[in-house]
């Protein structure tokens, strides 16, 4: 082998194109790790929106199994709740109930539960579940 030879050999990569491809590399990956972020944000937020579906569900559940005429008695706006749906004055959910007479024997009720987003500030628009009980059910 001569050492000569290889020592001499022009062979290799210039600063430059060291610099360049670190550029690159560097710009492929910022862009990679902004799609995982925002990936784990919606994955968040979807967990959080599940959670106040469930709390809204457990409502209109806890409110089918009252007397018809205990039933108006379940309206709030905006309480805070925790995450089991019970009032707690640091909950970080926010719970609304309206019930509106379609007629003497039926009442729509309208569970709307506001969750928190990944910046823990209150979703714009809540998790809405409706149903309509009637008398007798």
């Amino acid at each position: 082998m001569n050492v000569k030879k290889l020592l001499g050999s022009k062979s290799g990569y210039t600063i430059a194109e060291v610099v360049i491809s670190a550029l690159i590399l560097m710009l492929v990956s910022t862009a990679f790790f902004g799609a995982v972020i925002t990936g784990l944000r919606a994955q968040a937020t979807s967990t959080e929106y599940y959670r106040a579906s469930c709390i809204a569900r457990n409502q209109i559940q806890y409110a089918k199994t009252l007397d018809f005429g205990s039933i108006s008695r379940l309206y709030e706006s905006m309480e805070p709740i925790d995450d089991d749906g019970d009032y707690d004055v640091n909950g970080e959910f926010r719970r609304s109930i309206t019930i509106s007479n379609l007629s003497d024997k039926c009442l729509e009720l309208t569970v709307d539960v506001y969750f928190p987003i990944y910046n823990r500030t209150l979703s714009a628009s809540p998790s809405t579940v409706k149903t309509k009980i009637y008398e007798g059910m």
